[in-house]
């Protein structure tokens, strides 16, 4: 009776093993939320989504030599091409890609040995084309953007204490005028300062190019047409300038207001354009909080200045009279993003957290725990389309000097555009950075961030440890080094 009762024990925990081995490989639900998974450099990004054709142009790795762009079918998450980009010796080479709904093309700026290189990436065929060009005075590239609706491309440039801007028509790539901006050195910091990243910014509504500069203190405003300087608007004084720091003149435009903002990171006064004209409206102290990001929500005509103490100030869009202040002693704001549907605002908390504010009122609605421990940093994306947020999220908390491998167990958490709630997580054995939403094709991509340590497939993985060091005979789990990569998930079944 012992040895039939052993033999049942045996053949039940044999039972118990496959069904739990299947059971844990299966997870149903997540997997029938991914399309497929696609290997790119280690650092990929989205350029350009066409949502007509169901293409993503990607750069695989923004911040490296040798880059590639990548073509990307999204209804069926396969490559169509795969692109070369030029030697890149310098961290800004890769300027900000834009894209041109007119011609479905991608525009990026490299340079190399003093010739600069402007690429134009097709969405629908993968095809690419190039044109050359040599900066003014051995200048440096830096940055590229687009007016769809005069089929401009515009190419910023810095040579010492010179700023230029190089105008291309989109469709032949043909230089037609370059236009040397200020005569003062400009200088790149944190992109976060406003919703473009860049210092150059196109207005399709009034034709006008706006451009910041540091030292000067000024926004360049150009003709989008012709690449003539207009005007150029001095901003606050030299003396509020931060010294020997990252400091930032990115024009942050909000369009359909008719208005163009700039933040003093030193001292947190809010400047006002005229996006028509490119004229001084005025200027507004929010508190001098050190360094500070910028949102608009145009739904609301509200604009908020963050502070990095935890604080956030909220000012009428059309006048920039401040309405409140907002305070937040538990940590960082972080990067907001707008839901124009619904007016509300969503904030990274850091942490593991999300927190949801009426645009109209800057009241705190809601503080959503994602459930994925400590996240020192979530990137949040609207699907205005379908009502969701998307947040990704690493999963671990990088600290700068970080040797210890970082873990490859990220997550996309699915939030309610409206109330905020958390719907669904998707966890992913991979290191999400940013999410980029393809509504039409009701797709959203993740993009991954390579290096990241995760294990192999492992059937038995469910199975605690302390039990499988009494079950010898089942493999021992393996690590691998997560690549970087884009994940496709299917919204449509969400």
């Amino acid at each position: 009776m012992r040895r039939k009762g052993t033999v049942v024990g045996l053949a039940a925990l044999v039972v118990l093993l496959v069904v739990g081995g299947v059971l844990a490989a299966w997870r149903p639900g997540d997997a029938g939320l991914i399309v497929g998974t696609v290997t790119t450099d280690l650092y990929p990004s989205p350029l350009a989504m066409d949502t007509r054709d169901g293409r993503a142009i990607i750069d695989g790795a923004s911040n490296g030599p040798g880059a590639h762009l990548y073509v990307l079918d999204t209804r069926t998450a396969r490559l169509v091409r795969v692109r070369s980009l030029p030697q890149q010796p310098m961290y800004f080479n890769l300027g900000t890609p834009l894209y041109d709904d007119q011609t479905a093309r991608a525009f990026v700026v490299t340079q190399g040995n003093g010739v600069g290189t402007l690429t134009a990436i097709s969405a629908r065929s993968g095809q690419s084309t190039q044109a050359s060009f040599t900066p003014p005075n051995n200048g440096q590239a830096n940055a590229v953007a687009v007016d769809e609706r005069r089929g401009r491309v515009f190419v910023l440039s810095t040579s010492g204490l010179s700023t230029y801007v190089s105008t291309f028509d989109a469709a032949s790539l043909r230089l037609l005028r370059t236009e040397t901006v200020s005569d003062s050195a400009l200088l790149f910091g944190n992109s976060s300062t406003g919703t473009s990243g860049t210092p150059i910014v196109p207005d399709a509504r009034t034709g006008r190019v706006f451009v910041g500069h540091v030292e000067s203190n000024s926004v360049g405003v150009l003709d989008a047409t012709t690449g003539r300087l207009l005007r150029t608007t001095a901003l606050y004084p030299r003396s509020n300038l931060v010294q020997g720091s990252y400091q930032t003149v990115i024009p942050i435009l909000a369009a359909r207001l008719g208005r163009v903002y700039v933040i003093d990171q030193k001292t947190g006064a809010l400047t006002m354009l005229d996006a028509a004209s490119g004229r001084l409206l005025g200027s507004t102290a929010t508190g001098p909080y050190g360094w500070a990001s910028v949102v608009v929500d145009e739904h609301d005509r509200r604009l908020y200045v963050f502070h990095r103490n935890g604080g956030a100030s909220l000012l009428d869009a059309i006048s920039g009279r401040m309405l409140r202040t907002l305070s937040q002693p538990g940590g960082p704001w972080g990067l907001p993003v707008v839901d124009e549907r619904t007016g509300r605002v969503f904030f990274d908390g850091f942490r593991g957290v999300v927190r949801v504010v009426d645009g109209a009122s800057g009241r705190l609605l809601r503080t959503v725990s994602l459930g994925a421990g400590f996240i020192r940093y979530n990137h949040i994306t609207v699907d205005e389309s379908s009502g969701r947020i998307f947040v990704a999220s690493a999963g671990f908390s990088l600290t700068i000097g970080q040797t210890r491998p970082m873990p490859a167990n990220g997550s996309v958490s699915v939030l309610d555009g409206y109330s905020g709630a958390l719907l669904r997580t998707i966890r992913l054995d991979t290191v999400p950075d940013t999410v980029a939403v393809d509504a039409r094709n009701h797709r959203a991509l993740v993009f991954n961030m390579g290096g990241g340590t995760t294990g192999a497939a492992d059937p038995w993985g469910w199975i605690p440890s302390s039990a499988r060091q009494r079950l010898p005979f089942l493999p021992r789990p393996r690590t691998r080094t997560a690549p970087g990569s884009v994940t496709v998930l299917d919204t449509s079944k969400l």
